[in-house]
């Protein structure tokens, strides 16, 4: 089975890259939130983004990956929210 045309990393010039080939946007910004959570950890702070490999060449995201990375955020922090209100509904508060 062949490569797929288009995947997604993650890279930074002083964290480097994830070495992950993400087939979406949603699972490369999976991956970089992991690394911002890491990075926090060692007392420091992620400089990676996400970057699309387009045949072979790293390029910035289009308008509609960006759309798709948008809508990722937005759904991971609709998660995060949720989380925190059944924690607060589980504490009685």
């Amino acid at each position: 089975m062949g490569e797929e045309a288009v995947y997604y990393i993650t890279k930074g010039p002083i964290r480097g890259a994830c070495q992950h080939k993400h087939r979406t946007i949603d699972y490369a910004y999976h991956c970089l939130r992991h690394d911002i959570r890491s990075a926090e950890k060692e007392g420091t702070r992620s400089d990676r983004r996400i970057l699309a490999v387009d045949n072979g060449q790293v390029r910035e995201l289009v308008e509609h990956e960006i759309c798709e990375l948008d809508y990722a955020r937005k759904t991971a922090l609709k998660k995060k929210v949720l989380k925190q209100e059944q924690r607060e509904l589980n504490n009685g508060k």
